[in-house]
């Protein structure tokens, strides 16, 4: 009967286990290293090109779809599709926006937080335009901290701010004082 699979080493180094037992991270030393996958926005965020010229002003100055049919010499469902397909632009800019801001300020994101941070993306913009529900709220704090976008998630993720926290103890060069530091706690 085989055993249980091992640990993969980043999940070792994670743990502290590397420096419990330092020959265990050594003796994986030659070890295949994936590659580092680019954290990109989800597809259908980025399809869309803006609406050119007059159709995109007279979208946007808010005309009704029989002004802008009327104007564009088309049918009123083609203008109903160019106003939705302006609203999904507009949309995929700010969910865009919400992404490109979280990266920043949390730099640590890798490829497979790609889907939660995309969920907290959309719920993000539901909270912006004052339309998310007790159960969304939920989430949204559940997520962001499981990305780490709050002290305690940083703090399960081992990740420190930049310049913030104290600063490292000094390794006094007599041992005894070391002894006396480990007894004494």
């Amino acid at each position: 009967m085989a055993g249980r699979p091992p640990k993969p080493t980043e999940l070792l180094l994670l743990t502290g286990a590397g420096r419990k037992n330092p020959a265990r991270i050594k003796a994986r030393a030659g070890e295949p290293v994936p590659p580092a996958l680019k954290i990109t926005p989800p597809e259908e965020w980025t399809d869309f090109r803006p609406l050119q010229g007059d159709v995109s002003r007279l979208v946007a100055d808010g005309k009704t779809l029989n002004e802008i049919a009327a104007a564009l010499d088309i049918s009123w469902e083609e203008a109903r599709d160019l106003k939705d397909r302006n609203q999904a632009y507009l949309k995929a800019n700010k969910l865009l926006a919400i992404w490109h801001g979280r990266l920043i300020m949390w730099p640590w994101t890798t490829f497979s937080d790609t889907d939660a941070l995309a969920h907290y993306c959309e719920l993000k913009l539901k909270q912006d335009s004052g339309t998310l529900s007790g159960a969304e709220l939920t989430a949204i704090r559940s997520i962001r901290s499981e990305l780490g976008g709050t002290g305690s998630g940083r703090a399960r993720l081992g990740v420190r701010a930049a310049g913030g926290g104290s600063a490292p103890k000094q390794k006094s060069a007599d041992p005894r004082a070391q002894y006396l530091a480990r007894k004494t706690g």
